[in-house]
């Protein structure tokens, strides 16, 4: 039989229930906000006192940091300010090495330095490019030297001969053939470098001559240079005319004469020739001068002597 009874009770339990707990529901949505928002600023008191109190806590060990910090700041300050005086500083004192044949006033005017000059207004690449236009320096190097200085190291280019026209150019030349500058004509004979002779050479100084027979002659010496059995202290090579070379030897009885070759060739026919130079010079009374210029190669030459011209 079905207990209608029971089953009624049980639907009232279950009415009763829900309605318990559909009311809860309505006393919740009805708490005001204020209420909620007190709750929440509770909390969150709560949450920040802890963490204040550990901050001013830890007040007494952050002081020596930031007063480390001032200290710091203070003294990058002063050595800003000391770097700025000493870039602004006036020029009191120049350094030069390296010098061989300039003066250091003349290095020293070409590179427009002046005494009490601030360093902040020397531009050391300037200077240099300055100092470059001297047809002597090779190499430059420019530095400010911390007090009130600069340091200039320089190379200079060294003379390796003298080119005159025999009147009134003379000049020194380097082994490259670049002109360096004048040469007094009274000094010539005892100059004691060789010396070429052209009917005319142009500058400027400093710049390297275009004459090919002149720097023909130029690398002819330095094999001469090479051989214990020249000197070319006091060496003349004429190149005067077209078609020739002459050697006038110092200390010697006779005179070269060789063709406009490659250096090369001319080397083998002064080697070929040496022994009979050597042998002839002992027989010989006078000057003479010996004639290579014939033939085209180093065996097809002949030498031809002839009392001096």
């Amino acid at each position: 039989m079905i207990d209608y009874k029971s089953q009624g009770n049980r639907w009232k339990n279950k009415n009763k229930r829900s309605a318990r707990t559909s009311s809860t529901a309505k006393v919740r949505q009805v708490k005001p906000p204020s209420f909620q928002r007190q709750t929440q600023n509770k909390k969150m008191a709560n949450e920040r006192e802890p963490r204040v109190s550990a901050n001013l806590s830890e007040l007494p060990s952050l002081l020596p940091r930031v007063l480390f910090g001032f200290v710091v700041l203070w003294l990058a300050l002063g050595l800003v300010r000391e770097g700025v005086s000493l870039y602004r500083a006036p020029l009191e004192r120049v350094v030069i090495s390296g010098l061989e044949k300039l003066t250091a006033k003349q290095l020293v005017a070409a590179m427009g330095l002046k005494e009490g000059i601030s360093l902040s207004q020397i531009a050391p690449l300037q200077i240099a490019d300055a100092a470059m236009n001297l047809p002597q320096i090779k190499q430059v190097s420019v530095r400010r030297l911390f007090p009130g200085g600069i340091q200039i190291g320089v190379k200079e280019r060294k003379p390796y001969g003298v080119v005159s026209n025999g009147v009134d150019q003379h000049a020194l030349i380097t082994k490259e053939g670049i002109l360096l500058e004048p040469y007094p004509a009274q000094s010539l004979d005892n100059s004691g470098y060789p010396i070429l002779l052209v009917n005319e050479f142009q500058g400027p100084y400093g710049n390297k001559l275009n004459q090919i027979e002149v720097l023909v002659a130029i690398e002819l010496i330095e094999e001469l240079d090479s051989n214990p059995l020249y000197t070319t202290t006091k060496l003349k090579i004429d190149l005067r005319k077209p078609q020739e070379i002459k050697l006038i030897l110092p200390g010697e009885k006779h005179d070269v004469l060789l063709p406009r070759l490659p250096t090369k060739i001319l080397l083998e026919r002064l080697r070929l020739a040496e022994n009979i130079l050597r042998a002839e010079n002992k027989n010989f009374a006078g000057k003479m001068v010996v004639d290579l210029r014939a033939g085209d190669d180093a065996q097809g030459g002949r030498i031809v002597f002839a009392t001096a011209r």
